[in-house]
């Protein structure tokens, strides 16, 4: 028996039309619920729950398929149909069209979860902002202020620290050999010591506190020097004179326009605190150009690469408000614009195609006799 033999009976299943239909289905069930558990819990609780997780778990007991799962699903179907089903005629252009388009809508999710950045920015009424903080991703920071205030900046991610491996920061001239790495790890006193003690990783990302020791090279901190850096010390000084300085921190994100928010809006549920909708009136400045947007759950801020929903808010005990934006950096964010166009190119093709087919046809039957 022929390995293609063995594979078909697998790829017709995994092409059958039923997949397709209950996977677009799910999906779209998928969108509605999380969109709707978004206006309580938050745009992040929701890519959480229902777009970034294999499997959604009703009442805490009952799994069903997440997003990644159906997205997944799906891609298989498309592949096993064109091996199985795909019969290339010129009849068919428009089908190969449509089905590029479809490619290219997965190819676009993978894209956004894979290569995408992602932040949150919160501002008071009032304050402005041009750095948004990844709170699940953590980075090595090294910044030096000159004698005119000017502040130079280099960070590396927390996920590429291997221990034994060197590090280099050649903006500073400083390289860190690593001796050990934890992803989560409290920060505790031996005498006059200090030292790192490993934790389990938390549920929440953003709840782990990373830390490491390495031995410090270089960049006017005189001879090597043991260092300990973890995410609860905050600012560390290297070196005599403290002019340079190295911090365990969130991933920053800069911005390529500054974001300033003067007035918050929460309408509530009648009869109840629970909020029904939140807004923002925000102005975005870039350059000299400076606008007025107004940002709410559903109508997102687009500046370029970046885009910033409307995730959560809060309010002080002296009356003033704060929001807070999920900011996303994604390069491959005209992927589904393009695959929209080229599913409608190709549905178009195929309509086109089918009715000169059926006018061709009903002429000869006219002519013959």
């Amino acid at each position: 028996m022929t390995i293609r033999r063995m594979l078909l009976p697998l790829l017709r299943l995994l092409a059958s039309m039923h997949i397709l239909v209950v996977g677009l289905l799910v999906l779209a069930g998928l969108t509605v619920w999380g969109t709707l558990y978004q206006v309580d819990h938050g745009l992040q609780a929701a890519q959480d729950r229902f777009f970034s997780s294999w499997f959604v778990l009703v009442g805490g007991v009952l799994p069903l398929p997440g997003t990644k799962t159906v997205l997944w699903a799906l891609a298989l179907n498309l592949l096993a149909a064109f091996l199985v089903r795909f019969r290339y005629r010129p009849s068919q252009f428009g089908l190969v069209v449509t089905h590029l388009g479809l490619v290219l809508y997965l190819v676009g999710a993978y894209v956004t979860y894979h290569h995408a950045e992602e932040g949150q920015l919160t501002l008071m009424e009032g304050e402005s902002g041009t750095v948004a903080i990844a709170p699940r991703e953590w980075e090595v920071a090294l910044w030096k202020e000159d004698e005119k205030g000017s502040i130079t900046v280099q960070a590396i991610d927390f996920t590429s620290l291997v221990p034994g491996k060197e590090v280099a920061f050649p903006t500073f001239g400083v390289s860190l050999r690593l001796h050990e790495v934890f992803p989560n790890a409290a920060l505790s006193r031996r005498g006059t010591a200090k030292e790192l003690r490993p934790l389990p990783l938390t549920e929440d990302p953003s709840d782990n506190r990373p830390g490491f020791s390495a031995l410090l090279e270089g960049g006017g901190a005189g001879e090597q020097r043991e260092l300990l850096l973890s995410a609860e010390q905050g600012e560390v000084p290297l070196g005599e004179g403290g002019q340079l300085v190295a911090a365990l921190r969130q991933r920053r994100l800069p911005l390529p326009f500054t974001l300033t928010l003067f007035d918050f809006r929460k309408v509530e549920h009648l009869g109840t605190s629970m909020a029904r909708s939140f807004e923002s009136r925000v102005t975005v400045r870039s350059g000299e150009l400076e606008r007025e947007v107004l940002i709410s759950m559903n109508n997102p801020l687009r500046h370029g690469e970046y885009t910033l929903f409307q995730s959560s808010y809060g309010a002080e005990r002296d009356g003033r408000e704060s929001s807070t934006f999920t900011v996303v950096r994604n390069r491959g964010k005209y992927l589904p614009y393009l695959a929209s166009m080229v599913t409608i190119l190709g549905l178009l093709l195929h309509f086109g195609i089918m009715v000169v087919r059926f006018t061709r046809r009903s002429k000869a039957s006219e002519v013959t006799p």
